[in-house]
């Protein structure tokens, strides 16, 4: 703490004299030639003091990582999808800081937000991976939520909460562990009032993309290739919850069954550590000689976990396949994979 404070009085020192000199410069170039080679000195040794301090990590960092607002796979090159996905972090990014904070000597902790975030299942799984191997490190983490789901399921954002050391909710909050739910719609009925006829045909029967404009229903092989999906999402869920917290599988299918839950139920049924507010969870995590360093500053200034060795590409493709250049609907917010873009990659 000391050894920074003194890098900092010094890099002003050091930014003070380059004003001075960078006028008397103007001044006199033409008679103090020497003067100019003088500042441009100065100037390497302020910006190679400034990167220093800069790459500089405190002892006793805590990470900081805000996921209320979710987590994007990538930032797409369409000017509004890039907008729309400003400031949301990036799957790769938490990753890889994890990664390296795992076992750096100077991280001591995490500290999430987490609740209506829309992490998605597979993308709450490598979280999970992320956090667990940070863990595994000596280091501990912290989940924090306002509350989980605020009126709408909040399953998989609880599972993604299940992986860390200590899950706290607000005292106000609640816990809407309802499970999960798939919904299909059907286009039939609508296509029969304007007198269209749908004509299509599919390899097999559980192909079922003709189902949403034939029929106004599940039929058996589309219900059950839907049920399975869900059915086996929902197994992985409850198995992770269970062995996280210390839980039998039977007891958190109980649990989902009777949610949502309200604060002191939570803590009850052990899926909650402690009912606290946010500025409480912080200054557990910081303890008496923490600091906090947002997840995204502290990957710039440590690099990236794999930063030397064979190149490997990664091609990112997601959404729909189409055939041309790669799209963004900014009505849905998702992205379309073209063929020209991805085959050029």
């Amino acid at each position: 703490m000391k050894l920074e404070r003194r890098l900092r009085s010094v890099l002003v020192v050091l930014s003070l004299l380059v004003v001075l000199v960078a006028a008397i410069w103007v001044l006199g170039f033409l008679v103090l030639p020497r003067m100019a080679l003088g500042l441009v000195g100065l100037t390497l040794l302020v910006v190679v003091a400034h990167r220093l301090l800069r790459r500089r990590l405190p002892a006793h960092t805590v990470i900081e990582l805000d996921l209320e607002g979710g987590v994007v796979e990538y930032v797409p090159a369409h000017p509004i999808g890039r907008a729309l996905a400003s400031g949301k972090p990036v799957l790769r990014d938490v990753v890889e800081a994890l990664g390296r904070a795992a076992s750096d000597d100077r991280v001591d902790a995490l500290v999430v937000r987490l609740g209506n975030g829309s992490v998605g299942l597979a993308q709450a799984q490598e979280l999970r991976d992320a956090v667990k191997a940070f863990r595994n490190g000596g280091k501990t983490a912290y989940a924090f939520a306002e509350t989980f789901g605020e009126g709408r399921a909040a399953t998989v954002g609880y599972y993604l909460a299940a992986a860390f050391d200590e899950i706290h909710l607000q005292p106000i909050g609640e816990l809407y562990l309802t499970g999960l739910v798939g919904r299909t719609p059907f286009l039939r009925r609508a296509l029969d009032k304007l007198s269209i006829i749908p004509d299509f045909d599919h390899r097999r029967e559980y192909k079922a993309a003709k189902y949403l404009l034939t029929e106004d229903h599940y039929v058996e092989p589309h219900r059950e290739a839907a049920e399975a999906v869900l059915e086996s999402q929902f197994s992985q869920i409850v198995r992770g919850i269970a062995e996280d917290r210390g839980l039998t599988e039977d007891r958190v299918r109980e649990l989902i069954d009777a949610a949502p839950l309200l604060p002191g139920e939570t803590v009850e049924a052990g899926l909650v550590d402690a009912l606290s507010y946010r500025d409480q969870v912080y200054e557990r995590a910081k303890g008496e000689k923490g600091r906090l360093l947002f997840l995204d500053r502290y990957l710039k200034r440590v690099g990236r976990l794999h930063s030397k060795g064979t190149p490997v590409a990664l091609i990112y493709g997601v959404g729909a396949i189409n055939r041309g250049k790669p799209g963004f609907d900014p009505l849905s917010r998702t992205s379309s994979m073209g063929a020209d873009a991805v085959a050029a990659a």
